[in-house]
């Protein structure tokens, strides 16, 4: 059977997070040998054509050999139907939004970003036998997912970063924190509510004297995401924060350049046995932040604490997010130079070479 791959999500071509570019970073990968197909449904082929030209400029891919193709999956309740679509393919890679369709394609690669605690139905058991396997970002995800769902066929292919296209720059007093905006009622939220009020006290305690708060991201395309963006506005006021939600990537990346610090918020008070799919999943922004030299500070829960690797860099209460981050900033300039240095060397870890490596075993 000749090469022909299939891609899809049920949150393309609406959202563009870390989830996208997974799956929109293995379409890079796979165009390169085999002709790639993403799936969307009839009605959204030329929404998704546009919206492949912005996700190369937001996450700087190369997807001009990625095609657009209208598919039944996702838009029919059939799943004799879904089988049959999927037939054409000799690989299927398709991001879970929780649910589970049957596959007819020889390989199926089922990715799954959240780790699920409830366990499979009986019908979903057997839709799960025609994947060939499950792919997680983190160890984490991975062993929630083997207790919960009870499967042996988990494999861990994380996200990577590519060390030519984040570097240092000369550091500026800025404090950045990059993630979508949505309401902390649901899923990993980036807390961003946390973050300013952080960084408001320590800002009135005269701690950072010249330092700005900077948080970019997307805004989830729904009336609760863009009222949780006003509020955050409204916390903001007043104080050197700015918010920036159409950053372009040449934008973002030199903001990760010039930062000196960054913080994320995400699993803040989240019971990380009980709600571990309120953790940070992985945690792609802080890798790349980490690969252009800004001194990491995050909660060490969900897939944050293999990312990062280091206590020095983790925080629980808003006091030790404070504390050191006032630490850090008192230290000397080759202190500081060398703590940067330090962190990105941990990206090693996380090469673009390690994931197509991991990629092209799949296809071959």
């Amino acid at each position: 059977m000749k090469k022909r791959i299939a891609l899809y999500s049920a949150y393309i071509p609406k959202h563009a997070g870390g989830g996208e570019k997974y799956l929109l970073s293995i379409g890079e990968v796979c165009s390169q040998c085999a002709q790639t197909e993403l799936l969307v449904s009839q009605t959204e082929t030329q929404y998704a054509k546009n919206a492949l030209r912005s996700y190369e400029q937001r996450f700087g891919l190369q997807l001009e050999d990625v095609l657009v193709k209208s598919s039944s999956i996702g838009a029919t309740k059939s799943p004799i139907t879904t089988f049959l679509s999927t037939a054409q393919f000799s690989h299927l890679f398709a991001m879970t939004d929780g649910s589970i369709f049957p596959t007819a394609a020889k390989h199926s690669h089922l990715i799954v970003q959240v780790p699920w605690t409830r366990r499979l139905s009986m019908p979903e058991q057997l839709k799960l036998k025609n994947w060939e396997s499950i792919i997680v970002y983190s160890h984490f995800v991975k062993s929630v997912l083997e207790r919960s769902w009870k499967i042996n066929k988990i494999q861990v292919i994380a996200p990577y970063v590519d060390a030519k296209e984040f570097a240092p720059q000369p550091k500026e007093k800025i404090i950045l924190n990059v993630g979508r905006f949505f309401k902390h009622a649901t899923s990993n939220s980036k807390r961003q509510d946390v973050i300013i009020n952080a960084f408001k006290k320590l800002y009135d305690k005269g701690h950072i004297d010249g330092f700005s708060l900077v948080l970019i991201g997307n805004v989830d395309p729904n009336p609760d995401s863009q009222e949780y963006l006003e509020e955050l506005k409204k916390l903001a006021y007043g104080y050197p924060i700015n918010i920036i939600t159409d950053a372009s990537y040449e934008e973002m990346k030199s903001y990760y350049a010039r930062s000196l610090f960054y913080w994320h918020a995400a699993g803040f008070e989240v019971d990380e046995v009980k709600n571990p799919e309120h953790t940070e999943h992985f945690g792609i922004t802080t890798l790349e932040a980490m690969a252009s030299g800004c001194i990491p500070l995050v909660v060490p829960k969900g897939g944050q604490k293999e990312v990062v690797a280091d206590e020095r860099f983790f925080w629980e209460t808003q006091e030790d997010l404070l504390s050191k981050t006032s630490r850090f900033v008192e230290v000397s300039k080759s202190q500081q130079e060398k703590l940067a240095q330090e962190v990105r060397s941990m990206t090693t870890r996380y090469s673009k070479e390690q994931f197509i490596a991991n990629i092209q075993r799949l296809v071959e």
